[in-house]
């Protein structure tokens, strides 16, 4: 197989650029790409090449991606999802292309699902395949028998069906200019949509659910909870310079794909009512996706970066393990009193309040107490509180954390 080293934009050149706009982000190198979504199996990286189908990069060296020949489609491609050894390509008017990755670098075409109007985007979890069809809607496929591949179920948000991201039992929905759609996913065979979340241009979502993280272009980083589904809550917005169209996370950071103004960024989300940047790369070209690495790499569609966060010390790595966690509360919503619990990894100072959604604090229920590593239970009881969503926070010297909890009369 032939193969050439990528054009590529090496650190030592970076480090030239007298004029490059970044804090605590460096590219390790630039490749040349057309946009699209990509996806990493062991050292390889495929991305969906608009109008050229699906590049292939060995990027076992992030500092010197290797590009081999990728699969060529005629058309335009959009998204790109992965299970076992199969790539999943919506390609636009030519529908979605099933490929076999078994070996790497030379992706052999296992059939082709038609489409009813525009192979937008494309999700898959196990051996169901969501695809975002565009004007026909969300489409939900059957693929654990490539042979008898079969549409097991249907979703249409009554606008179109751009595209896709899956967290947990939901399916989220964006149609580009209109309210991003909650769609429950629990049974694939009857795909029903539950809310919609404000929105002026989503795209891409991610998250731990009940919290989840909107890309939503010009207006930024939206951070939605999800406690109740139906009726989901905005906890707050995060004005970005750029265009905001993807978003991951990197353990506890949310890392921003911002378009060619805002180009990357990662962003504590701790404090949710003041995020705080703590890293950035502005671009010459528009970040529009990315995917999440080890040991701070970041990889777009456009070059590999590295996030040192403030204060590492270890070979450019991120910081080791966490101080403490909390788990989520039950009952979760509750009537009178919740409990939860917070696990402590080293003996640390330790505060732990209630707030509610304006950021107000409304019951401290432990002040500055010093703490030996373990597991600690608590409990809230909110007989003098009204209805509504507060959020259990748990805040050490340099860090904090925060739980919903809806606390229903």
């Amino acid at each position: 197989m032939k193969f050439s080293t990528v054009l590529l934009t090496t650190l030592a050149f970076v480090l030239n650029a007298l004029a490059q706009d970044s804090l605590n982000i460096t590219m390790l190198s630039r490749f040349d790409s057309n946009g699209g979504e990509l996806v990493k199996v062991d050292d390889y990286l495929y991305l969906a090449n608009q109008g050229e189908g699906i590049g292939i990069l060995d990027v076992s060296d992030p500092t010197n991606p290797v590009q081999y020949e990728g699969f060529p489609i005629p058309t335009l491609t959009n998204g790109v999802a992965i299970s076992d050894n199969y790539i999943y390509l919506a390609c636009m008017d030519s529908g979605l292309y099933v490929l076999d990755v078994t070996n790497r670098t030379e992706l052999q075409e296992i059939c082709r699902i038609a489409t009813q109007d525009v192979a937008f985007d494309v999700s898959v979890r196990d051996s169901i395949l969501f695809f975002a069809d565009y004007r026909a809607g969300l489409r939900v496929f059957d693929v654990s028998d490539m042979q008898e591949i079969e549409e097991i179920g249907h979703y249409n948000p009554g606008l179109v069906a751009a595209f896709i991201t899956l967290v947990e039992d939901f399916a989220f929905v964006s149609t580009m200019f209109a309210n991003l759609r909650t769609v429950n996913v629990s049974d694939p065979t009857n795909p029903y949509q539950l809310s919609m979340i404000q929105s002026s241009s989503a795209f891409r979502v991610a998250g731990n659910f009940p919290m989840i993280y909107v890309a939503d272009g010009s207006s930024g980083v939206r951070l939605i909870d999800l406690t109740e589904p139906a009726s989901p809550n905005q906890v707050s917005v995060f004005d970005t310079p750029g265009f905001s169209t993807d978003v991951a996370l990197m353990n506890d950071l949310v890392v921003i794909a911002d378009g060619r103004t805002g180009g990357l960024r990662v962003v504590d989300f701790s404090d949710p009512f003041n995020p705080v940047t703590l890293g950035y790369y502005v671009t010459n070209w528009a970040v529009e996706e990315l995917l999440i690495g080890e040991d701070g790499i970041i990889y777009t569609s456009g070059g590999v970066f590295r996030f040192t966060r403030p204060g590492s010390v270890e070979d450019d790595r991120i910081a080791g393990p966490l101080s403490f966690s909390i788990s989520t509360a039950f009952p979760n919503p509750f009537n009178t009193s919740t409990s939860f619990s917070f696990t402590l990894y080293h003996r640390t100072l330790v505060n732990l309040s209630v707030i509610d959604a304006s950021g107000r604090v409304v019951e401290e229920l432990l002040t500055n107490r010093v703490s030996a590593p373990g597991r600690y239970s608590a409990n809230w009881n909110a007989f003098s509180q009204p209805t509504g969503t507060y959020y259990i926070r748990i805040q050490s010297a340099d860090k904090q954390m925060l739980q919903p909890a809806t606390l229903i009369r």
